[in-house]
């Protein structure tokens, strides 16, 4: 397997390692931001992340993905604490556009489809529930990142879907655990 590795990584040239590095250094922040219980921290490190993987596909010319991590900079800075109806009508607007300006197959749908679900999760819920809303739009993402030859992209997506479910399961026995001493039961 270490062969296969190696011979992979052996047969690219420097352009290709360095585009495969700065995917790596988004996936590094995306992962930081999924291990986050603090919704506001969560947001703020996934910015930098998003920034990240906006350059990835630029320098791999996937440009749904370059287009959607854009948008998704402006829409984790404002659904920290502007969740409102106009910005949620805005971002998904944006989300919109891109996608009928640059969806060219099947796979580009997917990168355009996810950040509109995941938008609407991260406007309109919170905690568990919009983690896991985004586990679904991981899903999506692991497919494009896939077809796209982002390593970076790939590796992230399994490891927030990993690191996602953890912490939903941690957000939910914490919810269970209030749940039980406000009902006067023994934790």
């Amino acid at each position: 397997m270490l062969d296969a590795l190696e011979s992979a990584i052996s047969g690219l040239t420097l352009d290709q390692l360095m585009i495969q590095g700065v995917g790596l250094l988004a996936m590094t922040a995306t992962l930081s931001a999924f291990a986050s219980r603090n919704d506001r921290r969560f947001f703020l490190i996934l910015i930098a992340g998003h920034s990240l993987f906006a350059l990835h596909f630029a320098l791999l010319g996937a440009w749904v993905g370059m287009g959607a991590n854009i948008i998704a900079v402006a829409r984790a800075w404002f659904a920290r604490d502007r969740r409102g109806p106009v910005t949620l009508a805005l971002i998904l607007t944006a989300f919109a556009t891109l996608a009928v300006l640059t969806v060219q197959t099947p796979v580009d749908l997917l990168a355009a489809a996810a950040p509109i679900i995941g938008t609407t999760a991260m406007f309109l819920l919170s905690g568990w529930r919009m983690r896991s809303v985004m586990l679904l739009c991981s899903m999506m993402w692991l497919t494009y990142n896939l077809a796209m030859g982002s390593w970076g992209g790939v590796l992230n997506e399994l490891a927030v879907s990993t690191i996602n479910l953890v912490t939903i399961a941690r957000l939910l026995a914490a919810h269970r655990r209030l749940a039980g001493t406000a009902s006067g039961a023994t934790p």
